[in-house]
C-alpha cells in the first residue's frame, strides 16, 4: 500500500544515515552487505513513486471539481492512465531492489 511504501522510504532514509555514520568511522570492516548508494537508489525510486501517488491524487481531486467537458476529461484521463502505468513500472523496479538488498546475509562479529 501507499502507507507501507512511504514507511519503507522513511526507514531507508534513516538506515542510510546510520550507515553513513558507521562508515565514517575508521573501520575497515563493513558489517552490512550493501552500500549506501544502493539504499539511496531505492529511496530515490520510492520518492519518484510517491510523487506519482501525490500527482494522481491531485488529478483525481481536479476531476471531481472540474466541469464535465469531454475534450478536457479525455486528456486528463490519459494523463491519469500514464501516471498509474509509471507507478506500476517503478514498483516493478523497486521490489526486486528491496529483495536484493535485504535478503543478503549480515556479517556478524
Amino acid at each position: 500500500t501507499t502507507k507501507q511504501m512511504h514507511s519503507v522510504r522513511i526507514k531507508l532514509k534513516q538506515f542510510s544515515y546510520l550507515l553513513k555514520l558507521w562508515q565514517s568511522k575508521e573501520s575497515d570492516r563493513n558489517i552490512f552487505p550493501f552500500e549506501r548508494t544502493e539504499l539511496q537508489e531505492i529511496e530515490s525510486k520510492l520518492g519518484s513513486w510517491h510523487d506519482l501517488v501525490v500527482a494522481q491524487n491531485l488529478l483525481y481531486n481536479f476531476f471531481d471539481t472540474s466541469p464535465n467537458e469531454e475534450a478536457i476529461s479525455l486528456h486528463y484521463a490519459l494523463l491519469a492512465l500514464k501516471i498509474r502505468n509509471n507507478r506500476a513500472l517503478l514498483l516493478k523496479e523497486i521490489k526486486p531492489l528491496l529483495k536484493q538488498v535485504f535478503n543478503r546475509e549480515i556479517i556478524s562479529f
